[in-house]
Parts: C-alpha cells; sequence; structure tokens
C-alpha cells in the first residue's frame, strides 16, 4: 500500500541554499566583456627560473664568433647560405651565450620566428632576457605544439591569459600560470568565464578555480565584480567542481520530510538537497549541509539516502559508490546499518578489491551508532572468504574506537556491555508465563536463581511442569521458555562476574550515563552490580558507592548520594579503598550482602619503601615453589618463557606484562623441560625483577612505577605461590 504524500511545505519558510541555491544549474553569460589591458609583468614561481636554467645550462655552454654568427643573421645570409636545421642551433647560441645587444637585436627580427622550435633553449632564452624575449614567446606559443605555451609561465598580460585559456585542455602550464600569478591573473580570466559555454569558458573556469583552491576566492569575486552583479554570481558558482553532479528526479525518491514530519520539503528543494549531498564528501561536507540536515527528519534522511544509493549503477553491483558514501555514513541509521552490512555479507569472494571494501565498512565507521560497530565486529570475528573484506574490516573497526577516544579492546568491552539480553524481563526484572489458567510470576535473586511465584503469592521452588488443566498450547511453550531462560542467564552470570572482575582488576571506567543504563537499570545486571562497592570520580573527588535494594546509590553512611552527569564510574579493587575498607567490609556484613566475586574481602598487599625503590623484589629470593604451582600461575595472567640462552631449553622464567614494555619477571632453577614429568617437583626462586624494553634495551625500573593494584595482585600471586 502506498503512503500518502505528505503536504510540501512552502518554499519561502526553507533556507535560500535549497530554494535558490549559488551553483544554478544554467551557465550565467555576460555578453560584450573585454579583459583588461595591462602592461606584460615578469613573476616567476618558486623555484621555476632555477629550473629552466638549469635546463638550459645543460646544453654545455658554446663559444664562437658572435659578432659573425649575428652579421650572418642580420644580413639574411642564414636564410640561404644554412638549412633551417642549421640555422636553429647558431639562433638558440647566440640568444642564450652571446653578447646580450647582439641578442636582443636578434629578437626583435621576426623573419627567425616562425621556424624556432627549440622549447628547451627558449626556456633559457626567457630566464636570461625576460621581457625582451616574451614577443618571441609569444609567437611560439600560437602554435599548436604541445607545451609551447611552457615559456611563457613567467609573464602576465592579456594575450598571454588568452593563449592559456585556449591550450588548457592540452597541458598543464595554465594551472602553473594561474597558481603563479593568482589574484593579479584573475581580471584576465573572468571574461573569457562569463562567455558562451565552449572550450574558451570551459579552460577560464578551470584555471580560475585553480586560483580560488591556491588564493581563495576573494580575488576571483573581486574581479566578477567590474562586470556587474551577475558576473559576481558566475564566479561564485566557480566554488563548486565544474561538473555538477547530476540529482535524480524528485519523483524517483522518498519524500524528505521536515522535523515534526508535517511537512515535506518542496521537488525543488529534493533536487537541490541530493546535489548538495552528492557534492559533499567524508571528511569535506559542503559548508550548508549541517543547517539542512539539522531542519529535516532524521529517518527520512535515512531512507532518502538509501533510495539516492538505490538509484546509482554500482548498487545494482551489490557496491557502495563514492558519490553517495557521504549521504550514507551522515544520514545513516541503524536500518541503513543492516542495510550496507548485508551489502558487505553479500560480496563472499567476489568482493572487487581493497578500495571497495573499504568505501563500504567506511559507511558504517561515519554512522558510528552501537549498531554499527557490532555490525563492523561481526565481520572482523565471522569467517569470510574474502580476505580483502578481513582486513579492511580490521582497519574500520580500528578506525571505530579512534573516534570514540578508545582502543579496540576498550570498543570490545563496551560493545559487550549493550550486548548482555534481558530476557524479556520488565523493568522490576520479572516476568509472567501463562499456562491459560493459571500463571507464574518469575524473578531473580541476588545469586541470580531463578524463583517463582504463583498466582495466590506463594512462592515456589521451581515452575511446574504443564498439568491436565493447562492450556497445552500455552503451558508447554511457557515452561519451555522457563528452562531456556534459566540456562541463559546462569550463561550470563558466569560471563559478567569474569568481565566485572576483570574491570576490578584493569581499572575500567564508564560513564555515569552508561553505568545507569548497564547496571542500575538492567534488570538482570543490577543484581551482581548491588553486591559491589563502586566509586564515582569527578573533578578529582573519589567518592564510594553501592546500589540501594531501591536503585538509588547509597555512600558509606548509607546516605543517598547522586554523582555528576559527568563523572566517571569504576570498580574499585580494595587497595583504593584505603582506611574505608574496613568501614565498607562490615556494612555489607550488616546487610548480609554476599559479593559475587572477592572484592572487599581480597587480600590486600603493599610494597615496603625500600622495595619501591628498587628494581629487585629479594623477599622472595630462595623461596622452593612447586613446578605444578609455576605452571597454574601461567593460566593467568603471567607466561613462562625460555630464558635466553638456556641450551638445554629448559623454561627458568615467568613473566607478567605490565604495558608500555614493562615486566615483572621471575627467573628461577632448575627449569621446566618439555614433559612435566622430565622436571624437579619444585623449582627455588632465583630473583623477582622490575623492567622496561624500551630504545635503550632491557633497564631496570623500580618497583614503586608499578600500579598500586598491579603491585597488590603481583605479591598476592607470589605469596601464594611461596605458601603452597
Amino acid at each position: 500500500m502506498q503512503q500518502a504524500r505528505i503536504e510540501e511545505a512552502p518554499e519561502e519558510s526553507l533556507p535560500a541554499l535549497l530554494v535558490a541555491p549559488p551553483w544554478g544549474w544554467e551557465p550565467i553569460v555576460v555578453e560584450g566583456v573585454e579583459p583588461p589591458q595591462v602592461p606584460v609583468a615578469v613573476s616567476w614561481g618558486e623555484s621555476r627560473r632555477d629550473h629552466l636554467e638549469q635546463e638550459a645550462s645543460s646544453r654545455g655552454r658554446k663559444k664562437a664568433d658572435w659578432a659573425a654568427v649575428a652579421e650572418r643573421f642580420r644580413s639574411g645570409r642564414a636564410l640561404t647560405e644554412l638549412t633551417a636545421k642549421g640555422r636553429g642551433p647558431l639562433y638558440a647560441g647566440l640568444l642564450l651565450y652571446g653578447p646580450e645587444q647582439l641578442a636582443h637585436e636578434l629578437l626583435e627580427d621576426r623573419r627567425y620566428w616562425d621556424e624556432f622550435t627549440d622549447l628547451q633553449a627558449l626556456g633559457g632564452i626567457v630566464v636570461r632576457h625576460e621581457l625582451k624575449a616574451y614577443p618571441l614567446a609569444l609567437h611560439v606559443a600560437r602554435r599548436e605544439v604541445p607545451d609551447s605555451a611552457r615559456p611563457l609561465e613567467a609573464f602576465l598580460s592579456a594575450d598571454v591569459a588568452e593563449v592559456l585559456v585556449a591550450k588548457e585542455a592540452g597541458g598543464s602550464v595554465g594551472p602553473s600560470w594561474a597558481r603563479t600569478h593568482g589574484a593579479a591573473a584573475a581580471p584576465l580570466l573572468v571574461p573569457y568565464a562569463l562567455d558562451r559555454p565552449g572550450p574558451l569558458r570551459t579552460g577560464a573556469e578551470t584555471l580560475l578555480r585553480t586560483i580560488i583552491a591556491d588564493h581563495g576566492d576573494d580575488a576571483v569575486l573581486q574581479a566578477g565584480r567590474a562586470y556587474g552583479a551577475e558576473a559576481v554570481r558566475a564566479m561564485e558558482m566557480l566554488r563548486y567542481p565544474a561538473s555538477m553532479p547530476k540529482p535524480c528526479a524528485p519523483e524517483g525518491l522518498p519524500q524528505v520530510l521536515l522535523r515534526g514530519r508535517d511537512a515535506a520539503l518542496p521537488a525543488s528543494a529534493t533536487r537541490n538537497l541530493t546535489a548538495l549531498l552528492l557534492l559533499s564528501k567524508p571528511g569535506r561536507p559542503h559548508s550548508f549541509v549541517e543547517d539542512v540536515i539539522e531542519l529535516c527528519d532524521p529517518g527520512s534522511l535515512a531512507e532518502f539516502a538509501w533510495a539516492l544509493y538505490d538509484t546509482t549503477e554500482l548498487s545494482r553491483d551489490g557496491l557502495v559508490p563514492e558519490d553517495v558514501q557521504f549521504a550514507l555514513g551522515r544520514l545513516g541509521d541503524d536500518e541503513t546499518v543492516r542495510r550496507v552490512a548485508e551489502v558487505i555479507v553479500g560480496w563472499e569472494s567476489s568482493c572487487p578489491g581493497p578500495v571497495a571494501a573499504r568505501t563500504a565498512l567506511d559507511v558504517l565507521v561515519a554512522i558510528g551508532s552501537d549498531a554499527a560497530l557490532r555490525a563492523l565486529n561481526r565481520i572482523v570475528d565471522d569467517p569470510h572468504p574474502s580476505k580483502n573484506v578481513w582486513e579492511q574490516a580490521v582497519y574500520a573497526r580500528l578506525r571505530a574506537a579512534e573516534a570514540r577516544g578508545l582502543t579496540v579492546a576498550r570498543l570490545l568491552d563496551r560493545l559487550r556491555d549493550r550486548l548482555v539480553p534481558d530476557f524479556g524481563l520488565d523493568a522490576e526484572g520479572t516476568m509472567t508465563l501463562d499456562y491459560g489458567p493459571r500463571n507464574f510470576r518469575i524473578g531473580f535473586d541476588e545469586q541470580l536463581k531463578p524463583y517463582v511465584i504463583d498466582g495466590t503469592g506463594k512462592h515456589r521452588k521451581s515452575l511446574p511442569k504443564p498439568g491436565p488443566k493447562d492450556d497445552a498450547e500455552l503451558a508447554v511453550p511457557a515452561h519451555q521458555s522457563f528452562a531456556e531462560l534459566r540456562k541463559g542467564v546462569r550463561a550470563i552470570a558466569a560471563e559478567q562476574r569474569k568481565r566485572l572482575h576483570r574491570a576490578m582488576l584493569t581499572g575500567r571506567d564508564w560513564p555515569m550515563e552508561e553505568f545507569r543504563a548497564l547496571y542500575v537499570d538492567h534488570p538482570l545486571l543490577r543484581h551482581l552490580a548491588r553486591r559491589l562497592v563502586w566509586i564515582a570520580e569527578h573533578d578529582g573527588t573519589a567518592t564510594a558507592f553501592r546500589i540501594a535494594e531501591d536503585r538509588s546509590l547509597a555512600d558509606i553512611d548509607d546516605k543517598e548520594f547522586v554523582p555528576s552527569p559527568a563523572a566517571a564510574i569504576t570498580l574499585p579493587h580494595p587497595v583504593r579503598l584505603d582506611d574505608a575498607l574496613h568501614a565498607w567490609a562490615q556494612l555489607f556484613a550488616d546487610y548480609e550482602i554476599v559479593q559475587p566475586f572477592p572484592q572487599l574481602g581480597r587480600p590486600v598487599h603493599r610494597l615496603s619503601e625500600e622495595e619501591r625503590a628498587t628494581d629487585r623484589l629479594t623477599r622472595f629470593d630462595g623461596a622452593e615453589v612447586p613446578t605444578a604451582g609455576l605452571t597454574r600461575l601461567a593460566q593467568g595472567d603471567w607466561t613462562l618463557k625460555t630464558a635466553y640462552g638456556d641450551f638445554h631449553n629448559r623454561t627458568r622464567l615467568v613473566y607478567r606484562p605490565e604495558g608500555g614494555g614493562h615486566l615483572v619477571e621471575v627467573r628461577f632453577g632448575p627449569g621446566i623441560g618439555r614433559k612435566i614429568s622430565d622436571s624437579a617437583l619444585t623449582q627455588r626462586i632465583d630473583r623477582v625483577e622490575h623492567i622496561e624494553i624500551g630504545a635503550n634495551g632491557i633497564v631496570g625500573d623500580p618497583f614503586g612505577n608499578l600500579d598500586p593494584v598491579a603491585a597488590s595482585e603481583i605479591l598476592a600471586d607470589l605469596t601464594d605461590l611461596t605458601a603452597q
């Protein structure tokens, strides 16, 4: 069923950009305009003079009787006694190396201009004689010879402008000339840019765009003012590409609704919006595009962008054209994410190359929503037959993380936070299962174990199996869903305990808004979060708190605590609670709160002042430890490694990385063989060191530079190991 069209908004209510865009669709022509006649001037571009001079000198400086050569040319005997091929080197040699007076005289003799073709020599002649060589250079440039205009780069005149405008299609001399002379060249080009469409106008517009790109548009607009308001409008159009994108017919696209969705853009404004989007590129949006986006309904814009994509030829091949990359990335929503991800997955092994892969993946990076990040992560994690897709997806995920100011690891943590299901539980963390004649209320306690309350309010140990009086069509699926719910929650609980435990050890933080959504208000995770102590940090102040039964936050005095919306929330290791640790432990004991993993009861270890000042930890030297204990240690944050130079291939080292090239190493002996059965039952700790591996090699680093949490955990591991 076709959706009813929304009434169009009146044009006077829309921004001028959408009603009468400055780029226009038809070229502006101003009749009867002539370029100003200005004295010929000379200006050399950066290093251009040196280049031409070196090019001429590479020919080798020649010696000759230049007076006799000049007389031969002056008398005209050179025309009869020499062939054109023989005259050329003498002519060029005199102009390059002969006496200046003789050279100037020959430069004025037009009899030899037509046959002169040595463009390399002409560059050196222009460098040597400048304005004296201008007539010859202009004459040569008017020939239809590639690069014949290059010696004119240094000269500014109306004639030079005419030559370069006409030759622009054939070389790069014009843009170089325009860059060199900048604002001074603009008045000489504007008249050709106001001519009827054709090669001269195209050439002039190209050179004026070069001036705009290098020197800004003020000079070009100022030059246009000399010819009236229409000329200024024509110059303003040069801010836009030479070939304006051809917008789709508005009839083939969905309506773009204004915010409030009670009015739509007229067809003419939709046409201009299309051009505006096609003009914009990733990282280089049109200057007015955000104003238009703010005016329109986001969902409507997302549908419009996808329809724009559908009109392109490449969309039929399952590719994302660069022309619509900006529109999809800036206007796309989660439905766009789903569609783009389907396009990428649909490539399979037929992906045409890394550029096509990156273009599509960059759309997901630009959208940047949680859905887009999850899609990127799925593409990276799922097996894919195309190496191009996988490699570009890895890079795209990295860029997406950097855009949020995160490492990939932190980004993945954030994504996993959002992947925790609520299993259909309501805001109170419960759900009702209907058996027909009877129903049951399902909830979870603090240990995330399910409980069941029947219709009379009685607590039951478990959900009963469907009976003969129950509605089988309702009761059987309900009972099955309870079994799946219980299994799913059990798995989630185990995973989330590990993740929270890791967050405590790594010092991970959450913005206050995320913390509330993910832990305080989540129907399942709040049960875990309520059994932990948290810290809110803002402006250098850290306050410990817990989540109360009513989901309010309470401090150590059991008073309501309201963190700043800008606070960062962390799950503190007990070493960070300092003197408050005992008070919190007592409070949790009074409330009979059982923690999901050791936090308040976790052993706290601290380095002595002497140990903090040195890179050796001697308290464990000589300790006898079980070999099996070392292998168990390596199942956590430690790694076993064969020590450098061990010719017996026995492992005598276990280390724990602490980031930034820092390691804590434990060396022991006699070492662990390839098979545990070949190893001694016990090992002797030789030394424990804190080192840094950097540009200067391996150097010792004081243990005091370790994070207090890391130091406590290292000491706990080694204390447990030596106590076995």
